[in-house]
């Protein structure tokens, strides 16, 4: 995974992490100081009472998933923990196939349109995107005001 800007880690694998972002790749002026920055997720649906330790531990665990995947063995010059809890959708098996059903079903009526996490990712981009594609759709049918 070096070099790349960060991944998802599947369910069924024997780690904590569920995704890493190394941010410094993704955004190269934030490692235009020598230093690799690398923002970790944690913790799964139905895994909340595994989160439920101390800061320290939530660390020790992201940096043995890290030398894992990435071999990264480092010493961190500082960490921040932020705890989201149930602050992100986690999707799942079929969900794919939800979306769909839900996007031809406000297809198939004019002025109406859905966004947010809940449909394409929860990212930024992703929430922009499906907001942009709904205040478009919206745009083609509602008449401009006057």
């Amino acid at each position: 995974m070096p070099g790349t800007s960060g991944c998802l880690v599947a369910a069924d694998e024997p780690l904590s992490l569920k995704g890493v972002t190394h941010a410094s790749t993704k955004w190269a002026h934030l490692g235009e100081d020598g230093l690799v920055r690398v923002r970790a997720s944690i913790g799964r649906f139905g895994e909340e009472a595994g989160l439920q330790v101390d800061d320290a531990e939530l660390v020790a665990r992201t940096r043995a998933d890290l030398r894992e995947l990435d071999g990264i063995g480092a010493e961190p010059v500082a960490v921040h923990v932020q705890r989201w809890g149930g602050g992100l959708p986690q999707y799942g098996v079929g969900h794919g196939e939800l979306v769909a059903g839900l996007e031809a079903a406000v297809a198939a009526e004019p002025g109406l349109a859905v966004a947010g996490a809940m449909l394409h990712g929860v990212g930024v981009p992703a929430c922009v995107g499906t907001a942009r594609a709904a205040a478009e759709r919206l745009a083609r049918v509602v008449p401009a005001a006057s």
